[in-house]
């Protein structure tokens, strides 16, 4: 038989016990003190009050005269509930350490009603796990496990609030299966324990909390189970700053090793010694148990029995679950020292206390419990998964209306492209019989690409009101993009109309002016994309232009979507175009994070750049390594030349 309750609580208990002692000696607070600072309530804001109470419960509770100091606080705050709510949970913790358990579950109570009643839920979850502690102090497993079920419940509803303090639930927990015998299930919650805190490498509890379960797995003979853990906190301590406890409260090296010895024996004196020195009484009976553990096992169980039975007389307040871990170790110091009588005597004792910590009514509520918040946490999943599906369909529902938008968009360039050819076929057709009117062409030809241009700017405004009115980013973006789209021939209609060339486009100040509006429009970080342009200054006509601008566009977006994980100083886009062997050459490159494999060819802007590529009977090819950057050289075989 082996010592196996006294882990995280013992330690919990010691920590803040130590707490006390280190600050003995440092400002003594009494009742003028407390008046001076209670009297700020009045001219105080609440936030720098709280504070100040904060800390003020935190010194009284380091005091020889706390309970005392405590209760006149209470009692001159029994109007300002506010001011009870900051210190309550510090006066509960206090009656639980010094064996007060039924009056610290009266504060805690009262401290539960303040923190609904402020709608406070990190304050909420505090008091509730505080209070199911006290519960366990006094064995009583059902209530335990109730306001532990109550603290994870707020914990799970309020996830980026009190993630990082599910631990705590994990381990009462542990504790109440422990107090139910039910040793797989203690081991469990354990081990989520620690999986919960490890994702929390920065908290202050980091090291105490995976000590304490070092601990545990060391008291109940789990040798894998203690070995890694104890790989995982000296991995942390020599992480930080070497292999040191900070908390001073135990020897590191003690629970890291698995095997007892005498020098551990002889620490856990000094630390009873530091105990019986002191008026504060937590905690003493807990290291008593500790030592008197590793005394049984170097063969000395007489000394064990003399701390043992010494602690049973001399402290009345110790609370069920400790006394029976002490009747299990006299038992078994009495076995071992072939002493008959007494170990029935104990036997007897310890079978009472047993059956009245481990009651079948007690035992049927925990499983009504565990049944019941299993049962409502299922239907919460459950719910979950409902208001998921209905996001699906609700995006499904988004990706029709982008999918008509599209088919709109592409129909409306269709028909201005159309309505473009056409008119350009009648003045080819009419060219002669204009020819001594260049003036009024000049002048109509302006009017058309206004109107175009009007046309298409209608149209991106439409989008950006549409963009407005949507919540759900992926639609917002879709819509930016086709506004993208259409800006890209608001540009070309724009220079035809401000230039006195008015049927072609100058390659390297469209593609120029092009580049930099998609940049300002799309780059938002601290640190942009840089880029480099070198382009052959070509006349081409619409026919040509447009669709390239329009490819050009979904080359340049998607490397501002995808191509870099991370952007900074070396991130850089290159473009490049020119006429070589009768083929029009344009080179979109960058050095981004690459890709394995094919493209997709899903999205939209795929599809638009193959079927715009097949009006200009063009080939375009993507090479692409992993971490090395991605490359797309578009080869133009249809075009038409103006100069």
């Amino acid at each position: 038989m082996t010592l196996q309750h006294i882990t995280y609580r013992s330690l919990l208990l010691i920590s803040l016990l130590f707490g006390c002692l280190k600050n003995t000696f440092s400002q003594q607070i009494n009742k003028k003190h407390i008046d001076s600072i209670v009297n700020l309530f009045e001219v105080t804001s609440e936030d720098k009050f709280d504070n100040q109470i904060t800390i003020l419960s935190s010194k009284i509770n380091k005091q020889k005269s706390s309970f005392e100091l405590f209760q006149y606080l209470d009692s001159i705050s029994y109007n300002k509930p506010k001011l009870r709510l900051s210190f309550y949970n510090q006066y509960a913790s206090y009656l639980y350490r010094n064996g007060k358990n039924k009056e610290g579950l009266k504060i805690n109570s009262k401290g539960i009603e303040l923190s609904k009643s402020y709608d406070y839920k990190n304050i909420l979850f505090e008091y509730l796990q505080l209070k199911s502690y006290g519960f366990i102090n006094e064995s009583i497993a059902d209530s335990a496990l109730y306001y532990a079920n109550e603290a994870e419940r707020i914990a799970l509803k309020h996830n980026d609030l009190l993630e990082s303090k599910l631990y705590q639930v994990f381990l009462h927990k542990a504790l109440i299966e422990s107090l139910l015998g039910n040793n797989d299930e203690r081991d469990r919650f354990y081990d989520k324990a620690a999986e919960s805190i490890e994702s929390y490498p920065d908290n202050k509890k980091y090291s105490y909390v995976l000590s304490s379960i070092v601990y545990h797995y060391k008291t109940t003979k789990n040798y894998e189970r203690h070995a890694y853990y104890a790989n995982k906190l000296k991995a942390y301590y020599f992480k930080k700053d070497g292999f040191s406890n900070p908390d001073k409260h135990i020897s590191l090296s003690s629970f890291l090793s698995f095997e007892n010895s005498e020098e551990q024996v002889q620490e856990l004196k000094k630390i009873i010694g530091f105990l019986n020195d002191s008026t504060i009484n937590s905690g003493k009976h807990y290291q008593i148990n500790v030592m008197a553990d590793e005394l049984i096992n170097i063969g000395k169980q007489d000394e064990a029995i003399y701390y043992l039975e010494n602690s049973l007389k001399r402290d009345k307040s110790i609370a069920p679950f400790d006394k029976l871990s002490s009747y299990i170790l006299l038992e078994q110091s009495y076995i071992l020292n072939e002493d008959c009588e007494n170990a029935l005597e104990i036997l007897q004792k310890k079978t009472i206390l047993h059956d009245s910590i481990r009651r079948q009514e007690m035992i049927t509520q925990v499983a009504d419990f565990r049944v019941k918040y299993d049962t409502e946490k299922k239907e919460a999943q459950l719910q979950i998964l409902e208001l998921e599906k209905e996001k699906e369909r609700q995006q499904k529902n988004l990706f029709t209306i982008i999918a008509i938008l599209g088919i709109i968009l592409v129909g409306l360039v269709t028909y201005f492209l159309y309505k473009n050819n056409l008119k350009n076929k009648r003045l080819n057709s009419q060219n002669i019989l204009l020819e001594n009117t260049i003036g009024e062409k000049n002048t109509l030809l302006r009017e058309i690409h206004h109107r175009v241009k009007n046309s298409f700017q209608i149209v991106s405004s439409l989008l950006y009101l549409q963009s407005e009115n949507i919540e759900d980013k992926e639609a917002k973006i879709a819509i930016k993009e086709a506004e993208n789209r259409v800006r890209s021939m608001v540009l070309i209609h724009q220079k035809l109309y401000n230039k006195d060339e008015l049927v072609g486009i100058n390659t390297k100040d469209y593609f120029q002016d092009l580049t930099k509006d998609i940049f300002e429009s799309h780059q938002f970080q601290e640190q942009s994309i840089t880029y480099e342009l070198d382009i052959e200054p070509i006349v081409l006509d619409l026919e040509t232009i447009t669709p390239m601008g329009l490819i050009l566009n979904e080359l340049i977006i998607n490397v501002l979507k995808h191509a870099f994980k991370t952007v900074d100083e070396t991130s850089k886009l290159m473009i490049s175009f020119s006429k070589n062997n009768g083929k029009l050459l344009l080179k979109v490159k960058d050095n981004g994070k690459g890709f394995k494999g094919d493209i997709k060819t899903t999205s939209f802007g795929i599809k638009l750049i193959k079927a715009l590529s097949k009006k200009l009977k063009a080939t375009i090819d993507y090479k692409s390594q992993p971490n090395l950057g991605t490359e797309v050289v578009l080869n133009v075989k249809k075009f038409n030349i103006l100069s």
